[in-house]
């Protein structure tokens, strides 16, 4: 069984990728590093002495079986990105109220 503490970093041979991995080898974590090709998160996990993971998203025979995975790892980052552009167009925290404002947040989104 995986730690609790583990995450995964797809696309972590890209520049994003590859800031987060090495902010987080930093700080003493282990993520496991995934992306498409083997070769270059290969050669990123060796020299970070980290797990690594190779699967292809655009792969239709995968998407099935990583449905979940994805799932999860889509609400765990929008979630919060969507909070801080909406508390960053309202200038309102989620449920805040204030005489001052026309507006008031009510956790609903209309995109």
């Amino acid at each position: 069984m995986a730690d609790p503490g583990t995450f995964l970093i797809y696309g972590a041979n890209g520049f994003t990728g590859r800031l987060v991995a090495r902010e987080a080898k930093r700080k003493g974590l282990r993520p496991v590093l995934a992306g498409r090709s083997a070769a270059p998160i290969q050669a990123l996990a060796a020299e970070w002495d980290l797990p690594w993971r190779v699967f292809d998203v655009s792969d239709k025979r995968n998407r099935s079986s990583y449905a979940d995975l994805f799932r999860e790892m889509i609400g765990f980052t929008a979630q919060p990105l969507m909070e801080l552009e909406i508390e960053g167009l309202t200038g309102a925290a989620h449920g805040e109220r204030s005489p001052e404002r026309i507006n008031q947040r009510n956790g609903y989104r209309v995109i």
